[in-house]
């Protein structure tokens, strides 16, 4: 029962994180371009995103650890290797989304440190760009092989 909640809880967290990082790179890049000051606004949109991601994370490393389809022993994890969908999320969809992470994470910190608006704006606009498309290839999207609903109920 626990699974099928987290299982929900992450499908509907992946929207607050593509619509919180797509918002935060759109600004970023009309603002350095437009040479804009960094507002508040910016610093929301950003803590979201990197909070979401966050949250999102730790949701997906409970589900790895509390799902029937997480291979527990070598054998297990051979026969996964050989069956594409497993092999998505057993060993490919986590790593890529920490690897998302620490794009995100690694784009908001050189944004605090940033000597200017124009230089931060420009910090999180490519560094949360990349996060986004990193997570945009780890999504399990309908129609491939390996793909899940846009969007999961109860």
């Amino acid at each position: 029962m626990l699974y099928s909640y987290l299982l929900v809880l992450h499908s509907w967290l992946r929207w607050v994180i593509l619509f919180a990082g797509a918002a935060a790179v759109a600004r970023a890049v009309l603002a350095s371009t437009t040479e804009a000051e960094w507002e508040p606004l910016d610093q929301r949109l950003a803590r979201t995103f990197v909070a979401a991601i966050d949250s999102q994370v730790l949701v997906g490393l409970v589900l790895y650890a509390v799902s029937p389809m997480t291979p527990k022993t070598g054998d297990d994890f051979r026969t996964v290797m050989a069956i594409a969908p497993l092999r998505f999320f057993a060993v490919e969809h986590g790593p890529m989304m920490i690897i998302a992470l620490a794009a995100a994470h690694i784009a908001w910190v050189r944004a605090k440190r940033a000597p200017d608006a124009k230089t931060r704006h420009r910090r999180v606009a490519v560094g949360f760009a990349i996060a986004l498309v990193v997570m945009a290839i780890a999504i399990p999207w309908p129609g491939l092989a390996h793909g899940r609903p846009l969007v999961r109920g109860f």
